[in-house]
């Protein structure tokens, strides 16, 4: 990861890095209820027929009267909002081709390596010893950990993640190896209850068609608008 990319991470906090990454109090403390996939489906309800589903776009042509967006049909469109990942809208045939230095950027924001699970348990047992579910740990695979219960606490449900390198290796294993590196560390967290879940989800984020990865892109260093403007050739044109 370039500094630039951590900088501009750090600077899009609404107050500090500690409210932008924290739980209670924090930009990570709220859910949707019912899902974030309600924010879509409610949208899709006020547009209705203009929402066409299955219809994945491979070019975009720009003409003198808007664009073209073409699929396995056509549409024509005043505007267009590529709202895919950036690798990805990369991928994108522009028949008016991208400016270099837009093309190149696309090609150097990686999306995150990251596997998320769900894990059920008959109750929240944790609490009983007065815990809420979260963990943070450097030492571990499984190393992001929350408390994701229903609100009326009629089951227990731990949501975590395995990031990074970790996702890497453990992407090449099976998912039933891949569940015993989670289970041994949600014992050491939790105790032997942990050990006992009535279901497991797991979602591999990386395999996804249209994500490749999450929770988003990161800039690679030496790319950004910055280089640009300071760069010598850019000095003795100015």
């Amino acid at each position: 990861m370039s500094l630039l990319r951590l900088l501009f991470y750090v600077k899009s906090g609404p107050v500090s890095l500690d409210v932008l990454i924290a739980t209670t109090g924090g930009a990570q403390e709220s859910r949707v209820v019912g899902g974030t996939h309600r924010i879509s489906e409610r949208m899709a309800e006020d547009l209705r027929d203009g929402v066409q589903l299955g219809a994945f776009v491979t070019s975009i042509g720009q003409t003198d009267d808007g664009f073209v967006v073409g699929y396995d049909g056509r549409i024509a469109a005043r505007h267009v909002i590529v709202a895919a990942p950036q690798p990805l809208a990369g991928r994108i045939r522009y028949t008016q081709p991208l400016p270099s230095s837009r093309d190149a950027l696309l090609q150097q924001i990686p999306v995150g390596a990251v596997i998320k699970y769900n894990i059920g348990y008959p109750t929240p047992f944790w609490r009983e010893r007065g815990l809420t579910g979260f963990v943070l740990s450097r030492h571990h695979e499984f190393i992001v950990v929350l408390g994701n219960s229903p609100r009326d606490g009629s089951c227990g449900v731990l949501v975590g993640f395995l990031e990074g390198a970790h996702t890497c290796g453990a992407a090449e294993l099976t998912p039933e190896q891949r569940s015993e590196i989670l289970l041994d560390d949600l014992v050491e967290y939790f105790g032997e209850q942990a050990a006992e879940p009535f279901d497991k989800l797991e979602q591999d984020w990386m395999a996804e068609e249209f994500t490749r990865g999450c929770y988003g892109g990161r800039l690679g260093a030496g790319c950004g608008p910055s280089t640009a403007r300071h760069s010598p050739i850019t000095r003795r044109v100015n």
